[in-house]
């Protein structure tokens, strides 16, 4: 027999909940009627066992749901998703390194009011649950200084543009302590990417833009790469 789909579980769980509803009716109407005769007392039992019954389909069929869920993000994923989530995220007012999602995210690391490309990197690795993400994060130099010296949440660096770079590590971008972004995936002629506190558009400034955008980061633009523990 062939696997039941996802979609079809669930139908077949909202179909017995509004089953299991209509027999709760029935029962407690039954249990309520003044005069409990034989005749009632034998609803009575009809209707709560067939409560049950559904009872014991729903526990049947939520465990079939959840074998059929999709495996959570974890990782390098999670952390992509995370920053994707965002794309659009401005600040408000504009130039101000404030808003209310941008507050959140810096004051998860203590700050306030600052320039948060590396603030919302590392929101995007605690997503990703990586281990010890610590407000230095908020320094793009020090991003570059604990992967070269393989600490904290970094175990290296890559000085300029490598091939080998995996999704979900971080780029510096336009040279020493200016810009950081999470790497998406490496494509022809440099990285895509997900940053924060960038412009959306290339016209717009890419190291203090005040919104998250995604972009295609070419060789050029690149400082190095801070590989990240996952």
């Amino acid at each position: 027999m062939p696997p039941v789909s996802r979609a079809k579980l669930l139908a077949t769980e909202r179909r017995w909940r509004i089953k299991d509803a209509f027999r709760l009716r029935r029962w407690r109407y039954w249990r309520s009627r003044p005069h409990q005769n034989a005749k009632t007392k034998t609803l009575r039992a009809k209707w709560w066992n067939k409560h049950l019954e559904a009872q014991r389909v729903l526990r049947r069929v939520g465990l079939s749901i959840q074998k059929t869920a999709p495996p959570a993000l974890r990782g390098r994923q999670a952390a992509i998703a995370f920053g994707r989530h965002y794309i659009g995220v401005h600040e408000e007012p504009a130039g101000s390194n404030r808003g209310p999602l941008i507050d959140r995210w810096q004051r998860r690391f203590s700050f306030l009011g600052v320039a948060w490309c590396g603030l919302y990197l590392g929101n995007e690795l605690l997503a990703g649950g990586v281990k010890g993400v610590t407000s230095r994060i908020a320094s793009v130099e020090a991003i570059e200084d604990d992967a070269r010296a393989h600490r904290g949440c970094f175990f290296g660096w890559t000085e300029g543009f490598g091939e080998h770079a995996l999704p979900g590590d971080a780029v510096v971008l336009f040279g020493r302590g200016v810009h950081v972004e999470l790497i998406v995936r490496v494509v022809q002629g440099g990285y895509e990417t997900i940053g924060g506190n960038t412009s959306a558009t290339h016209a717009g400034n890419q190291s203090a833009g005040g919104c998250v955008a995604d972009h295609i980061r070419p060789h050029g633009e690149v400082h190095g790469v801070a590989h990240v523990k996952y």
